[in-house]
């Protein structure tokens, strides 16, 4: 096969959606099938990769998110690099400007597109308010009120996200999400493809699940992913805040880079929490693994979760997690077998969740356990023969 992957993300940028990227290019390639990517460019100085071809376009920062790229290229341009790839497939995994352009692409051709709805542009909406897009918000230096934003299940604002990625989507051929969740919510929404469900997959020999739980008094508990407004992790703050007036033995260690993380460490500083929070910023995967391995537990509070892969990581390392009821998360996360769920935006929730972990210290062995006979349903090599099946599908269809 000869496939050409879309995507409005990509190395060095590095996310679920990346990650995904370079997983399936990669196992594509070793299995004789050419790649191609096309993607923003981040710099003159963007790295090549081994795995595939690439087509860097020329791409601008949206102004109140600058990690989202908006390309600026010629179409005609595009496809002359399209025709002498000669694809067999296009694979558009964001609604983006790049991942429209696949669509068109896919129709010039004449060959079919698979589309995977790998976030909910919905909840990101915030980040296109009025109010945030002309730099009112940032004037009078207020930071986006995400969680109000997220706790409306309708506004104007998700709609019209539902609407411009559903419009997107619905061009495609076929449509896939990382978890059953998603998939079962693309079809509420009236989807028009078939949807199916395909894991992005985790490599689990790169980690070392833990081998013991030191008894100790508290818990040190870990978050990893990109620090950004909708990932709501000011309710972990907010419970550690809770927790410490009863337990003084819990330390959070938060890992991460991105634009909620000066709000975050403000926020520590004001509740007077920086004895109990400890931000690393962005950190290389040695130190990450040593993380995973000394902590008891990992805690999420994102309410917009399409799969998760710092989830599948930690449980990949042996680790019980503490998540929010919502979306893909309870699709990993099982209520007293690999960890306890608490009510999104809920900082009471969390704080009771937190410590029942810490009562309850004897547990963090046995789901720790159970975690990782959760994970190996996700073990990368085994995701991977499913995307190339469904690659396979998505062209003989």
């Amino acid at each position: 096969m000869r496939i050409a992957i879309f995507s409005d993300t990509f190395y060095p940028k590095i996310d679920g959606i990346v990650t995904f990227i370079q997983h399936a290019a990669d196992y594509l390639n070793k299995h004789g099938h050419k790649v191609l990517i096309v993607c923003p460019q981040y710099s003159k100085a963007d790295p090549d990769v081994p795995y595939a071809k690439l087509i860097r376009l020329f791409s601008v920062s949206l102004p109140t998110y600058k990690e989202v790229k908006i390309v600026l290229f010629r179409f005609s341009t595009l496809m002359k690099g399209l025709r002498a790839f000669k694809p067999d497939l296009i694979h558009i995994n964001t609604p983006g400007s790049i991942g429209v352009a696949g669509i068109q692409a896919a129709r010039k051709l004449g060959i079919p597109v698979l589309g995977t709805y790998h976030t909910l542009v919905s909840e990101q909406m915030i980040y296109v308010s009025p109010m945030n897009l002309l730099g009112i918000n940032k004037l009078l230096g207020r930071q986006p009120n995400t969680s109000a934003f997220l706790k409306k299940e309708k506004s104007i604002l998700k709609e019209f996200g539902w609407w411009s990625s559903l419009k997107v989507y619905n061009r495609c051929d076929m449509v896939a999400a990382p978890s059953k969740a998603i998939v079962k919510l693309l079809q509420e929404r009236k989807v028009k493809p078939p949807a199916v469900f395909l894991s992005n997959g985790i490599d689990l020999k790169s980690f070392t699940p833990k081998k013991s739980y030191p008894k100790r008094k508290g818990l040190l508990l870990l978050h990893v992913g990109r620090i950004s407004f909708e990932k709501n992790i000011d309710t972990i703050v907010k419970a550690v805040e809770i927790c410490v007036k009863t337990e003084k033995n819990i330390h959070l260690h938060v890992v991460g880079g991105g634009p909620a993380l000066d709000s975050l460490k403000k926020m520590t500083e004001e509740r007077k929490l920086l004895q109990y929070i400890t931000f690393h910023g962005r950190v290389d995967n040695k130190k990450l693994k040593h993380l995973y391995q000394e902590s008891d537990a990992f805690v999420t509070a994102s309410p917009m979760e399409t799969q998760g892969i710092v989830i599948l990581e930690a449980m990949a390392s042996g680790l019980p997690v503490i998540g929010v009821r919502k979306y893909a998360i309870p699709d990993l996360v099982k209520d007293h077998f690999n960890g306890f769920l608490a009510e999104p935006y809920d900082e009471k929730s969390m704080t009771k969740a937190i410590l029942k972990m810490v009562k309850n210290r004897s547990l963090l062995k046995t789901y720790g356990k159970n975690a990782l006979k959760t994970v190996k349903e996700h073990e990368l090599n085994r995701c991977m023969k499913i995307v190339e099946k469904t690659f396979k599908s998505a062209i003989s269809r």
